[in-house]
Order: structure tokens, then C-alpha cells, then sequence
């Protein structure tokens, strides 16, 4: 199927295009094979329930949200006072609706991104059932481009979006809109995705929520300043969110998330010292912290100098890293654990996101500043 789905419930007057180029768009299911698998998808995660002897309109389940119709109900009806002001949204979406079908509603109203796979999925499937019938062994896959990478690229694209609008769950290091088959979907979480995708911010101390309805004038824009980038420049930014979906997947590995997220700030930055002239590791320290810390300065207000020793300090963990010197990795979180008793590798990790996060936004909208900073 030619769909993602994300974690959200916005029913959308009509669907947002986010890259023309590479036919990626948000929208919800339109097509009777779209429904129908968001619908299975649903079934497997959310047990709707009618009977009146639930206590409240709930069950608490750690594999599967359990919610009364009425709940649903009341929950969807919701969305049209939360949105109100929203122009993207279809205030007549309740009637997309079987009579009293809230499922059926919620099923229509989930957000998806549709990326065009030119018919390859849907060939795919009919070529499968025509092996099945001939008993064939096997099915010849042909085209300059598959469906298979196109759907990849839309991972890249919206991991995009993940780096530049989510931030962190407290404690978890995982942050994606996209919604997975391998986690299951609770009540409290059926009700955040409804309702908001809230995220904690580990760094200020504080809660706070990121909705994809509340955010789509900033992500149609930032999708407008990635369109106008070249080909050269665009796969950058596509490299740099297959590097976010491969740090989503290891989002309990936090060692292996620094040192990929400090390697996309120096494939952004940095170049390939000549090796006759300069120690290579030296100096790409040094770049890393003059030409990163110019990039901060400009987007985040962060002193100069200041940002030149938090980020020597990065590049420090991240060698000791690279070359197994756990004992030095000790050495500087005790060090830190001084000012800050909670301090972990986790922090570093969070506060890297966000370094790499200014630079990407700073790439998109200035990528002619970043790459003339980068041959310096």
C-alpha cells in the first residue's frame, strides 16, 4: 500500500500537498483499498467496545486501547470546537460516518501520508494473486524506480519533519509522527493522537504538545523551501533523515544515536582535511566546533565561545566513542553530574537533536550559507 500512517486524527477538507516532485502528500484515507487498510490496521490495535458494563467508558489494557462508542464519540465531536479556527479542517467530517459508526469516522479522519508509488504497489498485488492462481515461482520486478523506494523517501521526508517539529518523550529518545505495527496503541495513547502528541522536554523541565493540525501552515512551508532546493541539495536533506528514521530505530542504543547525530552535523559542516598538512582528526574538531558553533550563534543566540567548548566537549565523547574509551565517557559525565546530579549521555543526546535541528533548518532555508561554511 502507498500509505503511512501517522500518529494523528484530523479530518482535512482536502489533501496537502507536501513535495510535488516526489509526489509526497498528507491526507486521510480516500480510496476503498486506503480505508479498509487503515480500518485492519485499527482492528488490530483498538478494541471498540458497546457494552454497557464497562465501568467509566474504558479499560485500562497495556496491549490495546478498550474504549466504549460513546467515548469515541464524544472525543471526535471535540475536534470540531478544537478546530474551529483551523482552515485545513472538514467541519463536516462527521458525516463521512455509517449512522452512529464513530469507528468508521475515526477510520476516515486518520492522517496519512500518500506518496505516488506509480501503481507499483497495486500492480504488485495483482501480480502476486496472478502467481498464486498459475502457481508460478516468482515475479519480475522492473523500473528505473520501485515503490519500495519511493515509500523509503517518504520515510526520509517525514523523518524531516520529525527532527525539525518533535522533540523527546521524557526518558525516551524515540520521537516520530510515523505510527508503527510493532508497538501497540493504549487508550491514553488513541486519546493523545486524537486529542495532541505530547512530548516532554527533558532539558527545560517542562511539558508540553505538538500536534500536526496546530503545526501545518509551518510544515507546508518548510516543504515549500525543500522543494525549491537542487537535486544535489535535496538528497542531503534526504540523507540526513534517513540518518533521524535509523536513530528512531535505535532509540534505546543512546551511544550509537550521538555518534550518528554528531556524523550528521559533520557531513553537513565539515570537509576532508588535507592530510599532509593537518592532524585529520584535529582538524575536523576544530571545524566542527568553529563551523557549527557559527550555525548555533545564528539560529539560537548561543555565544561563540560558549558554544566552541560545549561542542569540543561533543566532538570529545564522540571520539572516545568511535574508539571505545568508555572510562573518558565516565570521566565527563561524572565531571557534569557535579552541576547536575540527573546528568546522562541521554542529555547529551537531547541536546544534540537540537544542534542538528538549527543546522538542518539553517540548510534549508540558507543552503548557500552552509555549503560555502563548509569548504572554509
Amino acid at each position: 500500500m502507498n500509505i503511512i500512517l501517522l500518529k494523528g486524527v484530523f479530518p482535512l477538507k482536502k489533501k496537502i500537498v507536501l513535495s510535488k516532485k516526489w509526489g509526497i502528500f498528507l491526507d486521510n484515507p480516500r480510496t476503498k483499498d486506503e480505508i479498509e487498510f487503515v480500518r485492519s490496521f485499527l482492528k488490530s490495535k483498538v478494541d471498540f467496545q458497546k457494552s454497557k458494563k464497562l465501568e467509566e467508558y474504558f479499560l485500562v489494557s497495556d496491549s490495546k486501547a478498550i474504549i466504549h462508542q460513546a467515548y469515541l464519540e464524544k472525543s471526535l465531536k471535540s475536534l470540531e470546537n478544537q478546530h474551529k479556527d483551523n482552515n485545513f479542517f472538514d467541519k463536516t467530517f462527521l458525516g463521512r460516518a455509517k449512522t452512529g459508526n464513530y469507528y468508521d469516522c475515526l477510520t476516515k479522519s486518520w492522517l496519512i501520508i500518500r506518496f505516488d508509488d506509480k501503481g507499483f504497489f497495486k500492480d504488485l498485488r495483482k501480480f502476486s494473486r496472478k502467481v498464486r492462481k498459475e502457481k508460478k515461482g516468482f515475479v519480475m520486478l522492473e523500473g528505473n524506480e520501485l515503490g519500495p523506494q519511493r515509500e523509503d523517501r517518504a520515510l526520509k521526508f517525514i523523518s524531516i519533519l520529525d527532527l525539525l517539529f518533535l522533540d523527546k518523550f521524557n526518558g525516551n529518545l524515540k520521537k516520530t509522527i510515523i505510527l508503527t505495527d510493532d508497538k501497540p496503541i493504549t487508550h491514553t495513547m488513541l486519546m493523545i493522537y486524537i486529542n495532541g502528541i505530547a512530548h516532554g522536554r527533558t532539558i527545560h523541565k517542562e511539558f508540553d504538545y505538538f500536534t500536526i493540525p496546530d503545526n501545518l501552515e509551518k510544515i507546508i512551508e518548510l516543504s515549500k523551501e525543500i522543494e525549491k532546493l537542487s537535486d544535489e541539495q535535496a538528497e542531503k536533506i534526504l540523507f540526513i533523515g534517513e540518518t533521524i528514521k535509523s536513530i528512531n530505530e535505535h532509540h534505546l542504543e543512546s551511544k550509537m544515536m550521538f555518534i550518528m547525530l554528531v556524523g550528521a552535523l559533520e557531513f553537513l559542516l565539515t570537509h576532508n582535511p588535507d592530510s599532509y598538512r593537518f592532524n585529520i582528526e584535529d582538524s575536523i574538531r576544530k571545524q566542527f566546533q568553529l563551523k557549527v558553533g557559527v550555525v548555533l550563534n545564528r539560529i539560537l543566540n548561543m555565544d561563540l565561545d560558549t558554544a566552541s567548548q560545549r561542542l569540543k566537549q561533543i566532538y570529545d565523547v564522540r571520539s572516545a566513542i568511535a574508539h571505545g574509551d568508555f572510562s573518558s565517557i565516565k570521566s565527563i559525565i561524572k565531571k557534569q553530574r557535579t552541576k547536575d546530579k540527573d546528568f546522562d549521555i541521554f542529555n547529551l543526546v537531547e541536546e544534540v537533536f537540537n544542534y542538528v535541528s538549527a543546522v538542518v533548518q539553517t540548510y534549508i532555508k540558507e543552503p548557500a550559507f552552509v555549503d560555502s561554511l563548509k569548504k572554509l
